[in-house]
């Protein structure tokens, strides 16, 4: 289960000091990020809303550096330790993860969805940047918000998400 919170803030520098403490909780193994994003709303009413989800970049990237380092490793074993070998099993274990990180990148994944982020930031005061974080792990999100600080901001809503739901249906309409 995922869950997600979303805190308004005056200030941009308060929300970048929040996801801060939130990646300090992630480096503690305390909680997984999924996914994040900041909407912004300016004094007239019009939003932006900045999101960060490249889990294709990232999976790709990863597989290929993976995959890669154990072809050059099995190459080089397996032919008794010659360099070509090790050259040729890096680039074949490099293509194979990147492909491979390519096909998950692709899969059904959890994330912040379009209409939660429009419906927050149609919701939130003008003038003001909201962040909107979903995570996972042992702590929930009032354990969360009670190791966190928020300054100025207020929390706007507080839920659990399922992974059945996440990826096509706006989470807040099932908490109206």
């Amino acid at each position: 289960m995922h869950e997600v919170v979303a805190v308004a803030f005056k200030e941009k520098y308060e929300t970048e000091a929040l996801l801060s403490q939130l990646r300090d909780l992630e480096a503690q193994s305390l909680i997984e990020i999924s996914d994040w994003a900041r909407v912004v709303k300016d004094a007239a009413g019009s939003f932006t809303i900045e999101h960060t989800s490249d889990a294709f970049g990232q999976l790709s990237t990863s597989g290929m550096i993976y995959f890669g380092l154990f072809g050059a490793l099995l190459g080089w074993i397996l032919t008794g330790g010659t360099l070509t070998a090790a050259l040729f099993g890096l680039q074949v274990g490099g293509a194979v993860g990147w492909l491979a990180g390519a096909i998950a990148g692709h899969g059904p994944a959890v994330g912040l969805t379009a209409d939660l982020l429009n419906h927050v930031g149609a919701k939130v005061p003008h003038g003001t940047d909201a962040l909107l974080v979903m995570f996972k792990g042992p702590l929930s999100a009032g354990d969360v918000l009670s190791r966190v600080s928020l300054g100025d901001g207020k929390l706007l809503r507080a839920f659990l998400v399922t992974e059945q739901i996440a990826p096509a249906a706006n989470p807040l309409e099932s908490h109206h």
